[in-house]
C-alpha cells in the first residue's frame, strides 16, 4: 500500500485502493478541476488534470477552433476575415476564408502576380479596327484621302484596298467607274448624251455613296447589319465576335503618342479574354502568353518546361520516395517528401496513455523478413521537409502485443488467421481490432492536424509494405473467419471512421486497394467454390472510398499497359472506342491525393517478373517515360521514385514530370499524346470484369495514352 486513510473516499489524497492520488487514475483529487484518466491533450481535460479552457494553447476538439495566432478570436473561433472586411484582396477578387486566414482569388477575367492582392485583366487582341473615314469627302476626287483596310491596317497592301464591301484591292473610285460604264452598257447611250451620262453618274454616286460610310462610322450598314457602326467596340464586335470585351488605342512612337493609319486616323485594338470563366490564380499559361510562337517538329525526347511552370510547382503535387537514411543524393534533389515508418506496437506499446512517440521500433515491410530497428516517430519526423507515413498494423509483428491478447480472448473472435508466417495477420473487420486500431487513428489524427509538412499516410496499413492487397482475404474467406457482409459492413465502417476522425485532412489518406483486383474470393478458372463473393460487389470499393473523402494510390503504373486503364477511383473509364476518357467533375480531382509507385524498371528490381537490362539506357528511359505518361494520363499528384526510376540517368524527364503532376487541363503547361495501340493483359484473365461491367470494341486493345 501507498497508504490507508481508513475511508472511502476517492477523492482525497489516498484513494479507495490504498494509492496516493495521481493525476491520470480518473478521480478528482486535491489540487485537480478535472482527471479522465486518458492521455488525450485535447479532450475536456487536459493531462495534466486541468479543464481545458480557451487561452490554455491547447485546441479542445469539437469545442474551439484555435488557440491564439493569427486569424483566432478572443473566443478561440477563427475569424471570418472575409465577412469582416479585413481581406486585403483586390476589388477584382473573390475573398474565400480558409480558417485560418483568408486567400484571395481573382475573378474570371483577370490573373494575379501575388495571391490575388492584385488582379489584371487578361486580354489577347484579335485584331485592328480603325475608323473607315476622319472625314467626309465633298467629291469623288476627295476618295483619295481614305484607302484604310479595315481588317488589318497594318497590311502593306492596304493602301491599294477599299471597304470589305468593295472587295480586295479596290476602292470606291473603282466602285463608283465600274458602275457608270455599266450604266452606260445597259442604257446604249454613248458617252456624249449628256442626260443620259448624267442618269449614269448618280447611279454611280448612289454606288459610291454605299460604299463610303457616313463620317464618324466605322463601317456601313450594309457590311455590318446595323444602320450605323459609331463606337470601336460595336466596329470590333461585328469582325470579329461578342467575344471582344474591350478595345484600346494602339500607342506608338510619334508626335502625339497615338499610332494613325494611313488616312490619320487612330488605330484601335479588338481586344478578348481567353480565361472567360476560369479561375486564373496562379496566371495560367495561355493567359500571360502574348507573343505568336512559331511551332517546330523536334525528333527525339523535347522535356521542356516554360519559366513559369518551373517556379510555380503545384503545392498538391510531386515526388515521395524513401526515407531519409535510405535516399541517394540523386533521390534528395528532386523527392518532395521522404517517408517515416512506424508500426503499431511502436507507437502503442502499452494499453494505458496515448501514442509514445520517443520509442524506437523493431520490424520489415516484409512482416515474416528479418526485423531492422527504425528511428522513434519523433526522430523521423524532425527536421522541416516534407513526410508521408506507412503506418504498419495488421501483422502480428507489428501490432501490439496486448491488442493480439486481449483480441484472442474466447467470444472476441480477433486471434490471428495464422500463429505465424505470411498470413499470421489480425482480422482488422474485427470488431475489438479495428475498436483498437481506431482509438490509434484518432490519436494519429490529433498529432498530425494542421501539420503542413505531412502529405499523406497509406491506409488502412494492414498487409505487406502497409498496403491493402486482398490474397490475405481471400485466404480468410477459405478457412472460413470472414464472409461478404461481414467485410463490406467493416469497409464501409472503416472508410467513415477515418474520414470522421481526419476531416480535412481525410484527403490525405490514401487507400491503396485497387479497382479490378486480382484476388477477390470468387470462381477463377471455372470454378465457383462455396466461399466465393460477388465480383461486381467488391472489384470497386475504391472507387466508393474515393467518393467517400479518402485518397487512393491504386496499383503501381510501371505496368503501364496492365490493369489500369478502367479505373473509376481516379475518374477515368475505357469508351467504347478504346480511348481512355477522364469524368473532368470527378469527386478526386479536388486536390485530394491521388498517388502511384513508379520505381520498379530494373531487372532484379522488386522481386517482379520484369525488367529492364541496368545498361540499356534507351530502354531503361522507354519504359519510365511510357509509365509516367500512363500516371498522367490518370491524373496523379504524387509518385513515388527512388533509384530505379532514374532519377539521375533522366533529369530533365523527372523535371518535366515534376512540374507536370498535380495540373489539370486548366493550368498545364503541355499537351501530349502516346500515339499507339496496346493490349490491357488483365482483360484476356479468366477473372477478369465480363463484358456486361467493362466493355468496349476490340477489347482488350487500348488507343494511345492521351
Amino acid at each position: 500500500e501507498d497508504c490507508d486513510d481508513g475511508n472511502q473516499t476517492n477523492t482525497d489524497e489516498c484513494t479507495n485502493v490504498c494509492e496516493f492520488a495521481r493525476c491520470g487514475d480518473g478521480y478528482i483529487g486535491p489540487g485537480e478541476t478535472c482527471d479522465d484518466a486518458n492521455q488525450v491533450e485535447t479532450d475536456g481535460c487536459r493531462n495534466n488534470c486541468e479543464s481545458a479552457r480557451c487561452g490554455d494553447g491547447i485546441v479542445q476538439v469539437g469545442v474551439e477552433e484555435c488557440e491564439g495566432g493569427e486569424g483566432c478570436d478572443s473566443d478561440c473561433r477563427f475569424i471570418d476575415e472575409c465577412a469582416a472586411g479585413l481581406d486585403d484582396c483586390s476589388e477584382d477578387a473573390e475573398c474565400i476564408d480558409t480558417d485560418p486566414g483568408f486567400e484571395c482569388f481573382c475573378q474570371p477575367g483577370f490573373f494575379t502576380r501575388d495571391d490575388g492582392r492584385t488582379c489584371e485583366r487578361l486580354n489577347h487582341v484579335a485584331g485592328y479596327v480603325t475608323p473607315a473615314q476622319c472625314s467626309a469627302p465633298d467629291t469623288l476626287q476627295g476618295i483619295g484621302a481614305w484607302r484604310d483596310c479595315n481588317r488589318n491596317p497594318h497590311d502593306p497592301d492596304c493602301v491599294a484596298h477599299g471597304t470589305p464591301l468593295a472587295g480586295a484591292n479596290r476602292n470606291c473610285q473603282e466602285v463608283f467607274e465600274e458602275t457608270r460604264l455599266a450604266c452606260l452598257a445597259v442604257s446604249g447611250c454613248t458617252e456624249g448624251a449628256i442626260a443620259c451620262e448624267e442618269e449614269c453618274r448618280q447611279q454611280g454616286q448612289i454606288a459610291f455613296d454605299t460604299c463610303v460610310p457616313p463620317a464618324g462610322t466605322w463601317f456601313n450598314a450594309a457590311w455590318c447589319g446595323e444602320a450605323s457602326i459609331d463606337t470601336p467596340m460595336k466596329a470590333c464586335q461585328c469582325l470579329y465576335g461578342d467575344q471582344i470585351i474591350e478595345t484600346n488605342v494602339l500607342e506608338a512612337p510619334s508626335d502625339d503618342g497615338i499610332k494613325l493609319s494611313l488616312t490619320g486616323c487612330p488605330i484601335v485594338s479588338c481586344e478578348f479574354n481567353p480565361c472567360e470563366g476560369e479561375r486564373a490564380n496562379p496566371p495560367l499559361p495561355a493567359c500571360v502568353v502574348v507573343e505568336p510562337v512559331t511551332p517546330s517538329l523536334e525528333s527525339g525526347y523535347f522535356w521542356s518546361v516554360p519559366d513559369w511552370a518551373q517556379t510555380t510547382l503545384v503545392a498538391s503535387g510531386g515526388l515521395f520516395g524513401r526515407s531519409k537514411s535510405q535516399m541517394t543524393a540523386a533521390d534528395a534533389v528532386q523527392t518532395d517528401a521522404y517517408s517515416v515508418n512506424v508500426s503499431w506496437k511502436q507507437l502503442r506499446p502499452t494499453v494505458d496513455g496515448g501514442l509514445n512517440l520517443d520509442v524506437e521500433g523493431l520490424f520489415r515491410s516484409d512482416p515474416i523478413a528479418t526485423p531492422t530497428l527504425k528511428g522513434s516517430w519523433n526522430e523521423q519526423v524532425a527536421g522541416s521537409e516534407r513526410f508521408w507515413v506507412r503506418f504498419y498494423t495488421g501483422h502480428i509483428n507489428w501490432a501490439p502485443e496486448w491488442v493480439i491478447h486481449a483480441c484472442s480472448e474466447p467470444g472476441r473472435g480477433g486471434e490471428p488467421l495464422a500463429e505465424s508466417g505470411a498470413y499470421a495477420y489480425l482480422p482488422l473487420w474485427n470488431e475489438c481490432v479495428w475498436g483498437h486500431l481506431r482509438d490509434t487513428y484518432a490519436m494519429l489524427a490529433a498529432e498530425l492536424r494542421d501539420n503542413d509538412r505531412f502529405i499523406m499516410m497509406y491506409v488502412p496499413g494492414i498487409f505487406r509494405y502497409s498496403e491493402y492487397g486482398l490474397g490475405v482475404l481471400k485466404y480468410a474467406a477459405q478457412a472460413g473467419r470472414v464472409d461478404e457482409a461481414e467485410y463490406l459492413e467493416w469497409f464501409q465502417t472503416m472508410v467513415a471512421d477515418l474520414v470522421t476522425l481526419f476531416g480535412d485532412d481525410a484527403r490525405k489518406l490514401v487507400f491503396t486497394g485497387e479497382d479490378h483486383p486480382y484476388s477477390i474470393p470468387e470462381s477463377a478458372y471455372g470454378v465457383t467454390p462455396s466461399w466465393a463473393w460477388d465480383y461486381e460487389t467488391m472489384s470497386l470499393l475504391p472507387r466508393d472510398a474515393v467518393r467517400a473523402g479518402l485518397g487512393i494510390r491504386n496499383g503501381i503504373t510501371e505496368q503501364y499497359d496492365n490493369h489500369l486503364n478502367d479505373v473509376p477511383a481516379y475518374g477515368l473509364t475505357i469508351q467504347l472506342n478504346g480511348h481512355v476518357s477522364a469524368d473532368e467533375d470527378w469527386v478526386g480531382y479536388d486536390g485530394r491525393i491521388l498517388g502511384t509507385e513508379n520505381e520498379c524498371f530494373l531487372a532484379g528490381q522488386c522481386g517482379l517478373p520484369f525488367g529492364v537490362d541496368p545498361n540499356n539506357l534507351q530502354e531503361h528511359a522507354r519504359v519510365v517515360a511510357l509509365a509516367n505518361f500512363k500516371a498522367l494520363q490518370m491524373r496523379m499528384n504524387w509518385i513515388y521514385a527512388s533509384s530505379g526510376s532514374g532519377l539521375d540517368r533522366f533529369q530533365d524527364h523527372w523535371a518535366w514530370v515534376r512540374a507536370s503532376v498535380g495540373r489539370q487541363r486548366g493550368n498545364a503547361f503541355d499537351a501530349w499524346a502516346v500515339l499507339r495501340e496496346s493490349r490491357d493483359r488483365y482483360f484476356t484473365r479468366s477473372f477478369a470484369p465480363s463484358n456486361e461491367m467493362v466493355d468496349w470494341t476490340r477489347r482488350p486493345w487500348i488507343r494511345n495514352m492521351e
